[in-house]
């Protein structure tokens, strides 16, 4: 058996379900892609941090005050869609994909959601009179001459202009198999005097929130000022609980029929449209803290590029940089503080529908800091979502990510023994999604991740150190949002 802390600034022990590393500033969550709210495409169930960033009790927030809170929350999560009727439900999700579906002109797609909404709650004449309307002009007819029912004012939030402000709250509890990302015969002395013998499991809760307000919008240009705060308590391993605090500005041109632009930041609400192009700029700035001590601070800017090619699908081209400044870090080779850039090429493939889709994405980044911790990585992901019937949605999720670390000073003998290897690692990541959006506003989520790391350090330091590790988290939890009136 081995004993061993962790060298400073190693990728250290990370919170909840670190899926994909994708927005690792500005959005809590590096496991599935971060749904918009009213998108019920998985997975937000279960806000995590960026693999960049350990996890923290904020002075502000203690665990017992977020179990005691998550509790209330968790309660109600589940009671609240208990009251609610399972056919209305159904009804009001295909309604707004029907009406999503119409205005960017998928008349066909319409009239199927349009049927599906009346068929789940026949008595809505106001989805009968959108489905005859959405027939007659997939049939190559004229708009008809009367106007059309109003949609219900949930519909209008969700699928007409862009909301002046919008709120999200949510939490999640989960089962973490290994929160110190520790090999077999590894122990962590931790702070404190604890000691965690190689994988040892947790329970974590988390939650968080976001507020966004979007000051320009209705036109072809929607800028949006976004707040957020998060919190993962874990029940034993106390010392890995994170705290995050962000805030971020987006500039968003063009529309996009889903209602929704998403980049590396983060997402943004744009009108709903299908024009041919689209750009959304982001910066941020976010504060992390581990066990309530400040860890690293964070300043990012990103920009993307999306080409649609009709309802054949969507290219996504982003670039991304980060500038991050570590507490009580070290000096020389050994200073992690530094930049990092990053591109990536996403190309979406719509199967049959924009809700039904395969996504496919490449990346590569290069990091600058102290020499333990220049390298580059290239990475790879694929993602699956699979509608099952109108509220439901199945998310399948894999990667592969490939660090290389320039210099021998990442390699754990540097300064001890002669080496001349330098550190690579390879991250595997598969992982599923359920989601029930038993609202547009409301979606509850079951999720599992699991994510294999395998730390080449060269035969010699391998014989005194392992660095490799398997994790496996499972999880459920719930994201509930309130929206300003559209103009």
């Amino acid at each position: 058996m081995r004993t061993t802390t962790i060298p400073p600034r190693m990728p250290p022990p990370a919170t909840a379900a670190n899926g994909f590393p994708m927005p690792r500033v500005a959005a809590p969550t590096d496991g599935f892609p971060v749904p918009p709210p009213a998108a019920p495409r998985a997975a937000d169930a279960f806000p995590v941090t960026p693999r960049s960033a350990r996890a923290v009790r904020s002075p502000l927030l203690t665990a017992a005050a977020v179990r005691l809170v998550l509790a209330i929350l968790l309660a109600a999560a589940f009671v609240l869609p208990a009251a609610a009727a399972a056919a209305s439900a159904d009804a009001e999700v295909a309604f707004a994909h029907g009406l999503a579906a119409y205005h960017r002109g998928d008349y066909a797609e319409a009239a199927e959601r349009f049927a599906a909404a009346v068929e789940a709650d026949p008595a809505d004449e106001t989805a009968r009179a959108w489905l005859e309307r959405a027939r007659r002009r997939a049939a190559g007819e004229e708009e008809p001459a009367a106007a059309a029912p109003a949609p219900p004012a949930t519909t209008l939030d969700r699928f007409g202009e862009v909301p002046p402000w919008e709120f999200d709250l949510r939490a999640s509890i989960g089962d973490d198999s290994n929160p110190a990302l520790l090999a077999d015969g590894v122990v962590y002395a931790g702070p404190g005097g604890t000691l965690v013998d190689g994988p040892e499991s947790d329970t974590v809760i988390a939650a968080g929130a976001r507020l966004a307000v979007a000051p320009v919008r209705g036109g072809a240009v929607t800028v949006a000022l976004v707040g957020e705060a998060y919190q993962a308590a874990f029940d034993t391993f106390d010392f890995l609980d994170f705290t995050r605090f962000g805030a971020a500005g987006q500039i968003a041109w063009g529309g996009d029929a889903s209602g929704f632009l998403a980049g590396p930041l983060g997402y943004l609400r744009v009108p709903v449209a299908n024009p041919r192009f689209g750009l959304l700029l982001q910066g941020a700035v976010t504060e992390d803290e581990l066990d309530g001590e400040g860890y690293v601070s964070t300043t990012a800017a990103a920009a993307s590029l999306f080409v649609r090619e009709g309802a054949a699908g969507t290219t996504r081209l982003s670039a991304a940089y980060r500038d991050q400044d570590f507490d009580r870090d070290a000096a020389g080779v050994f200073e992690a503080s530094g930049t990092e850039t990053e591109a990536e090429l996403e190309q979406t493939f719509y199967l049959g529908a924009r809700h039904r889709y395969l996504r496919l994405a490449a990346a590569a980044g290069e990091r600058d800091a102290g020499g333990a911790f220049d390298g580059s990585s290239v990475r790879g992901r694929a993602e699956l979502a699979l509608p099952l019937g109108e509220a439901w949605t199945l998310t399948l999720a894999g990667g592969v990510e490939r660090i290389e670390f320039d210099g021998v000073e990442s390699n754990p003998l540097f300064g001890i023994f002669p080496v001349d290897e330098a550190r690579e690692d390879t991250l595997a990541r598969i992982g599923a999604a359920l989601s029930w959006s038993v609202t547009p506003r409301f979606l509850l989520t079951a999720r599992a991740v699991y994510t294999d790391r395998d730390a080449d350090l060269g035969p010699v330091a391998e014989q005194f150190f392992d660095f490799d590790y398997e994790r496996t988290v499972v999880a459920v939890g719930f994201r509930w949002s309130w929206l300003g009136g559209a103009r």
